[in-house]
């Protein structure tokens, strides 16, 4: 009994230290800390808190824009100052301190202080891009935003739905997965039975319908969200890399096995397996098909009719591919960049330089506190940084070629075949096409090109399959990946086809 003691106040002990462990986030000196270091957090702090999520809002999350140029930036940042000066009531600098002004704090805002922007390079041009703690700042900001609705329900149903799901799909026993399944399969046959004999059919109310499209569209903004994170984490795989680079003393097979592992880490994360799933499930015709066919039946809705979000429900899925898509390029980009600086030259070049750049250092350090007096005149530097010119990364102008024209005297000459065809041109009257496809749509809700083809044949040929084209963009109707032959004669009585996207035109809405 007396060696039971120590046993017990040892499990105690380490049972207190585990959950203090897990709410070491937050602790006061945690928190204390974070405050200062924490990128996010700084830019809510900071003085032009509103400022810059305003212009961070506006730029790249209004749009869901990504990868911007410099150019543009310090265009559009104009009124932002403008108005910032205004506000401030001081006197408005004239157009060039504006873009200094401009240019001075998107350097500011992507330096290792702030963290706000990323800035790189592409295409001999200067792009940013918001960062991770940059848009958690600016969203945090926009969910202060008061919801004139706020529903629980259909959150109290998605809740016990993930539950269940994860309770019988979890479960590898088959016994068990086919009493679940034949549960379900009665339930359904039960619902049937209802209907079949007249029962009502149980429908969402418009509270429940808005509570559930505000919850998917949340869903939607968060996955956008997580694309940024996803893709500055592989962005800092690639800087601690080449920070190894310049300090690597061992073979370069050495190195890329230390660059493959970190690599690894992420691709086999819980966060890395989930976004390859997603990206897989998104990329698939059928399901780009068939999100596109839902949404457009669920905003006909009418109680749906006034429910304005950031990004156009429409344009989501787009959004998702875009963001998707931006992550893969990213992964591609440091692939490439790898190999550049695993290659035995470039790797020397690089050492040298990061080896000088270290000596320059090690003498300022050493100069510290022994700094020459103002009156000797050592050295001053006009700006905190030298300005770099690279005349040679330009290309060379090319002087335009010079047109010589001939000193021939003009004369008449003579006209050889037929003018026919200059005067014999085919006009297409899409108001005619427009009446072809209202017909059809009398009858349904929707119908292909290719029915309407078939019960109006094309007396045209081509000129007319392309204004029924012009028209299908500009009217209610989309394309799906689903290619459709549509076979028809041409003006010269030809018999053709064409291979393309499917389109379909829907009735609008009354």
């Amino acid at each position: 009994m007396e060696g039971a003691a120590p046993v017990h106040m040892y499990c105690k002990i380490n049972i207190k230290v585990t959950s203090m462990a897990q709410d070491r986030f937050m602790a006061l000196d945690a928190l204390a800390l974070m405050r200062h270091s924490n990128a996010s957090w700084k830019l809510l702090a900071s003085d032009d808190a509103a400022f810059c999520c305003a212009f961070f809002y506006q730029e790249f999350l209004a749009g869901n824009v990504r990868n911007l140029p410099e150019a543009r930036l310090l265009m559009d940042m104009r009124p932002f100052l403008k108005e910032k000066h205004a506000l401030a009531k001081e006197p408005q600098p004239e157009e060039e301190a504006l873009e200094g002004e401009a240019k001075q704090y998107l350097r500011r805002w992507s330096d290792e202080e702030h963290r706000w922007l990323r800035r790189f390079y592409r295409n001999h041009m200067t792009y940013y891009d918001l960062t991770t703690s940059g848009q958690k700042a600016v969203e945090w900001l926009e969910n202060l935003r008061s919801r004139s609705f706020i529903g629980t329900e259909s959150r109290l149903h998605t809740f016990f739905n993930i539950l269940h799901e994860i309770e019988h799909k979890a479960n590898p026993d088959k016994k068990a997965r086919l009493d679940y399944l034949r549960k379900q399969r009665a339930e359904i046959d039960e619902k049937i039975r209802r209907l079949r004999e007249g029962g009502e059919v149980e429908v969402l109310d418009e509270v429940q319908i808005k509570e559930r499209f505000m919850e998917a569209m949340d869903i939607a903004a968060g996955i956008l969200s997580d694309f940024r994170e996803v893709k500055d984490k592989f962005q800092g795989i690639y800087n601690d890399f080449r920070n190894e680079v310049n300090e690597w003393e061992q073979g370069k097979g050495a190195l890329l096995s230390q660059f493959i592992a970190d690599r690894e880490i992420i691709e086999e994360s819980e966060q890395g397996k989930s976004f390859s799933a997603f990206f897989d499930y998104l990329m698939a015709s059928s399901q780009q098909e068939d999100f596109d066919q839902t949404m457009r039946k669920i905003l006909r809705l009418k109680a749906l009719a006034g429910e304005t979000n950031r990004y156009n429900p429409l344009h989501v899925r787009r959004a998702w591919v875009d963001g998707a898509e931006d992550v893969q390029q990213t992964i591609g980009k440091l692939s490439e960049q790898i190999r550049w600086y695993v290659n035995e030259n470039n790797l020397q070049e690089k050492k040298n330089i990061y080896f000088q750049v270290k000596e320059i250092e090690k003498k300022a350090l050493a100069m510290r506190g022994r700094e020459p007096k103002r009156e000797k005149e050592f050295m001053w530097l006009d700006e905190a940084a030298p300005t770099i010119s690279l005349p040679m990364e330009r290309p060379l102008r090319m002087p335009p070629a010079q047109m010589e024209l001939a000193q021939d005297a003009l004369t008449v000459g003579e006209h050889v075949g037929s003018l026919e065809a200059i005067f014999n041109q085919v006009y297409v009257d899409k108001a005619v096409l427009r009446a072809h496809i209202e017909d059809m749509l009398e009858t349904r809700q929707k119908v292909t090109l290719k029915e309407v083809i078939v019960a109006y044949p094309l007396e045209k040929g081509l000129f007319e399959l392309l204004a029924y084209m012009e028209i299908a963009k500009s009217e209610a109707c989309h394309f799906t990946p689903a290619k459709e032959r549509i076979f028809f004669q041409g003006i010269d009585g030809r018999s053709r086809y064409v291979t393309m996207e499917r389109i379909v035109f829907e009735k609008k809405e009354p």
